[in-house]
């Protein structure tokens, strides 16, 4: 019942009810869903927080640096903001114009964000304070472009596209793109080391590739063994030390940034992970499934994982960090979700398509989970990266990629 699926909110009707009754006979049934909740919670693995907010069919989704937006990008080539602190949409509906969003980012300054998308286009957005001023178009290719990455001082843009080209774009100047390195294929995904002294890309084949910023010289050799399909996911750890992988073919790994050795795969086989996002710790590892759960794992503990309530009906399909937050998405269930160590409420469930998300206080963490035919999402709550008993304040009913 609610005391596995969201064992906040039977915490908090569990306790209503108590507080309520007329007698101490009448509250078995309170007491019992009280103490599953907090047993649940106890374990120290994300739990669901509230109601989605509505924000349309995402296919990407980024959270500002300061924890107070969320941008959503949708399959039909809108641009969304979301006010963490309200639920709400903010202002009107932008036109994207790059066709169906693949991904979006914050710069990591705060100032702008960034939106890749089917037409191959490079989009750049001033933002300020939750407003969206006039895009500009940063630079053009002829295929589809799938992944986006802004380096840590905000002044190139790094993107992965079909026509198997990492292009480098400055955000000042001619704005002329450099090709960073090609391959006959494509490449699917791309990330910036937090230093900014190096990038990596996975690409279609299920390899993946790095090289030295700015100069393009190969860190390692192609690792070709690591995945049998597309990797569509790329995290590195907060050092840059570890970059974690995640592949259509379900599995996620982890290598050494540095030497390109792997350390081997992050879960279990039968885990079909979907996405991956290295948490503020450095060493846990969030993962999201096909079963719309969230693992987390420490990385060279092998004494288990920590799963979630599942908090979607469909796959999860990205996790994006940014500082220290986390932002989710799921195919199919636009829906973000998000982790904090103090819970606030949240606004009521709107109807429609839903995401899912958190309302930060403190030095809370924010993840957040899109989708697709089935839009819903869930805050979850956690107090520590691994076991401990996840503590709230206020934690109520209230609540969100391809």
């Amino acid at each position: 019942g609610y005391a596995q699926d969201d064992p906040l909110l039977s915490l908090n009707l569990a306790a209503q009810s108590i507080a309520r009754a007329s007698s101490a006979r009448t509250t078995y049934d309170a007491h019992v869903a009280l103490l599953q909740a907090r047993q649940v919670l106890a374990r120290g693995a994300p739990a669901p927080i509230g109601a989605p907010v509505a924000a349309g069919d995402a296919l990407a989704l980024s959270i500002s640096p300061d924890g107070k937006f969320v941008v959503v990008g949708g399959r039909d080539s809108t641009i969304r903001t979301i006010d963490t602190a309200s639920r709400q949409l903010l202002g009107t509906d932008y036109e994207a114009m790059i066709g169906g969003v693949q991904d979006v980012h914050f710069a990591p300054d705060g100032k702008s964000f960034g939106a890749v998308g089917d037409q191959g286009r490079v989009m750049i957005w001033p933002f300020d304070a939750g407003m969206s001023g006039a895009p500009s178009i940063l630079g053009e290719t002829s295929d589809i472009l799938w992944r986006l990455a802004f380096d840590p001082t905000s002044s190139v843009v790094v993107t992965a596209g079909e026509d198997g080209n990492v292009r480098i774009w400055p955000l000042k100047g001619d704005g002329k793109a450099r090709v960073l390195a090609h391959r006959d294929g494509d490449f699917t995904s791309v990330a910036f080391v937090p230093k900014g002294r190096s990038v990596a890309a996975g690409n279609g084949r299920g390899e993946v590739q790095a090289w030295r910023y700015p100069s393009g010289a190969p860190l390692f050799p192609p690792l070709t063994s690591v995945h049998s399909s597309d990797v569509w996911e790329l995290s590195f750890s907060g050092d840059g030390a570890l970059l974690a992988t995640a592949s259509s073919d379900g599995s996620a790994a982890v290598i050494e940034s540095g030497s390109g050795l792997v350390r081997g795969h992050a879960f279990a086989a039968g885990e079909n992970i979907r996405t991956v996002a290295f948490m503020p710790e450095g060493d846990v590892l969030a993962a999201g499934g096909a079963d719309g759960r969230l693992s987390l794992r420490r990385i060279g503990d092998a004494s288990g994982q920590l799963r979630s309530p599942s908090g979607h009906t469909r796959p999860i399909m990205d996790v994006a960090r940014l500082r220290r937050r986390l932002a989710r998405t799921s195919r199919c269930g636009s829906g973000v979700s998000a982790r904090r160590r103090r819970c606030r409420k949240h606004s009521p469930q709107a109807p429609g398509p839903r995401h899912a998300g958190w309302r930060l206080g403190g030095n809370g963490w924010p993840l957040g989970i899109p989708g697709g035919l089935s839009p819903s999402a869930r805050l979850r709550a956690r107090n520590a990266p691994f076991p401990g008993p996840c503590m709230t304040s206020r934690s109520g009913p209230w609540r969100f990629r391809p």
